[in-house]
């Protein structure tokens, strides 16, 4: 019977472990969203969204994709080493006057896939 027990209590353990591995895979955002606010007419877009390596292998973001052209990302094309940070920067094309709300689509090697959403208003003065 204790043998039994010690076979089970193992295996929750091992369960709980690959568990935790699998939610820290790849890397974390601190933010997922940026609120402009109201801005000036051709005034700076530019944000930035700082994500940290939280996996134990090295990651690559792969491809980070806006939703449109009014919007630049810019992105590490290196490896990001476990336990270091980076960034994401995005520019928002603030000559366009009226409320916007635009995403990024942000992909690792960790087989990972992030929306990062930028939104405000740009008014006319």
């Amino acid at each position: 019977m204790m043998l039994f027990l010690s076979v089970v209590m193992m295996q929750v353990v091992f369960a709980n472990g690959q568990a935790v591995t699998q939610q820290k895979r790849g890397v974390e955002f601190e933010k997922t969203e940026h609120d402009y606010g109201q801005i000036k007419r051709k005034s700076d877009g530019t944000c930035k969204f700082k994500f940290k390596n939280v996996d134990t292998l090295p990651v690559v973001i792969s491809n980070v994709k806006a939703s449109c052209g009014c919007t630049t990302p810019i992105w590490p094309k290196g490896p990001i080493a476990p336990g270091d940070s980076a960034v994401v920067e995005v520019g928002y094309n603030t000559k366009f006057i009226g409320p916007f709300t635009k995403t990024i689509t942000v992909s690792t090697s960790a087989s990972q896939t992030i929306i990062l959403t930028i939104k405000g208003e740009v008014l006319k003065k």
